[in-house]
């Protein structure tokens, strides 16, 4: 439950200090709950569920829910966790995809 807590804390300060860049994707401290510098797959999960949350709460669309990305597409080193510059990459190739 306190997990759950600090989660819900992290991502509505984030919300409030923008953590969504100009372009609508997301920033690596939205993701990074514990402030470690890595995002584990618990903090990409538990990240994913609450901004859907809030969109939701918003009353914003919620585009690609269906399509989310496995935690492994941003994994690149496959060591378990993501760091700035993996989640970098991937919010890059993103964008490129558009």
């Amino acid at each position: 439950m306190r997990n759950i807590a600090i989660a819900l804390f992290c991502v509505l300060f984030a919300s409030a200090v923008g953590a969504v860049d100009g372009q609508g994707t997301s920033r690596f401290e939205e993701y990074d709950q514990n402030g470690d510098g890595q995002i584990s797959p618990a903090e990409y999960a538990t990240s994913r569920t609450f901004r859907h949350a809030d969109r939701a709460q918003q009353g914003l669309p919620l585009r690609n829910v269906g399509e989310q990305e496995p935690f492994e597409a941003l994994d690149q080193d496959g060591d378990g966790s993501v760091s700035r510059a993996e989640f970098a990459a991937h919010q890059s190739e993103r964008r490129r995809g558009r």
